[in-house]
């Protein structure tokens, strides 16, 4: 329904049984499996989950997804194993930057151990750290990484939304 000019996203209630479903679920999880579901049962899902996840690996319950062209763009094309080249160079644009809050009255092992964690992944302790980053991630051009470890469009990329996944991709690099 319009509101003011703008369209609100579809929810839950706004269901039609047999003709429009949404499904609010709480995880990946529940996104592979119901777009893996519709297509069993001929029909067509559509949903967002990062490129981390491979159809070609997941399980028979949940492989029936599918990555989908934006632009005339593949997030996996020339890169099928790490699913990052598109990203990287920025020609595929649909990518969400994460950012790490913390407590601001976090002390001791817990204020350790997350910022352990953090350092981990924003700046790879080495090259071969910096190889095997998880599948469809990518490291932001304006964080902490270390240039001698990983590379400007390889595995860091090109441009950046500034936090704001709404924004376009703007080129930094």
């Amino acid at each position: 329904a319009a509101v003011a000019g703008n369209y609100n996203p579809a929810s839950a209630a706004d269901t039609v049984a047999g003709s429009f479903e949404v499904t609010e679920g709480a995880g990946t999880g529940d996104v592979l499996s119901g777009i893996t579901t519709a297509g069993n049962a001929g029909g067509y899902a559509i949903g967002v989950v990062s490129a981390e996840n491979d159809w070609r690996t997941a399980s028979t319950a949940n492989n029936g997804f599918r990555f989908v062209k934006l632009d005339g763009v593949h997030p996996e094309a020339g890169d099928t194993t790490n699913a990052r080249a598109t990203l990287v160079s920025g020609q595929y644009e649909f990518a969400m930057e994460s950012v790490a809050f913390t407590a601001s009255g976090l002390t001791g092992f817990g204020s350790t151990i997350l910022a352990d964690i953090v350092t981990g992944i924003t700046n790879p302790p080495s090259t071969a750290a910096c190889n095997v980053l998880p599948r469809g991630l990518a490291l932001n051009p304006l964080g902490s990484y270390n240039p001698a470890f990983c590379s400007v469009g390889a595995q860091v990329t090109k441009v950046t939304n500034l936090g704001n996944s709404c924004s376009p991709l703007q080129l930094v690099q």
